[in-house]
């Protein structure tokens, strides 16, 4: 797995290119800011499946609470 930091890709860029200090300053910011974008997603979305389940749980405990009462209703 590649390392994705915004130096170890800047870097990359560098072998390619050699754009002033501000572009890769510029460059480096943008990357990061990409970087974390992407983190915050895959956490966010990381949360939302943990919601999923939590919600699919309390349903079929809900289920099985309504099952019951309607056991004890028909006795």
């Amino acid at each position: 797995m590649l390392p994705l930091s915004s130096l170890w890709i800047c870097k990359q860029l560098l072998k390619f290119q050699k754009p002033s200090l501000g572009k890769l300053d510029w460059i480096r910011r943008r990357i990061s800011f990409l970087l974390l974008s992407v983190e915050s997603h895959s956490s966010n979305r990381d949360f939302e499946i943990g919601n999923a389940k939590e919600t699919r749980k309390r349903e079929r405990e809900s289920s099985k609470i309504n099952d019951k009462y309607l056991t004890n209703l028909g006795k």
